[in-house]
């Protein structure tokens, strides 16, 4: 089962919602309203993550999917930043960055399910 470090992502991603509050609660707000297509990122992650149905399963017992997909969001911006900082055209940038969220999604989605929730 997924872990709570795993649904966290990283260092990075968690201050980075520290330092953007309003940021992380418009998205949880767009999540919940399922009005994702408003933003091109969020919309990639949520429309993405689809795809990976192991992966939904385990958000959904856990009841992390929410959060999830916002710390997905900040992980994105992250690292469009880094590639677009080491001087990466934008555009192709936008492609890495988005090989690299189906790559998570993919690792995340070979992760067994467990019957009983992995987070205390």
């Amino acid at each position: 089962m997924i872990t709570q470090e795993q649904i966290d992502i990283n260092e990075d991603v968690q201050e980075l919602k520290q330092k953007f509050p309003e940021q992380k609660e418009l998205l949880a707000t767009l999540i919940v309203d399922q009005d994702h297509n408003t933003i091109d990122d969020l919309n990639f992650i949520v429309l993405t993550i689809k795809r990976h149905k192991n992966l939904v399963l385990s958000l959904d017992i856990l009841e992390q999917k929410i959060d999830f997909l916002i710390n997905c969001v900040f992980l994105y911006r992250i690292t469009l930043e880094n590639y677009i900082f080491d001087s990466i055209d934008p555009h192709i940038a936008e492609e890495y960055t988005k090989r690299d969220m189906i790559e998570l999604f993919e690792h995340y989605d070979i992760i067994p399910i467990h019957a009983r929730k992995a987070i205390k």
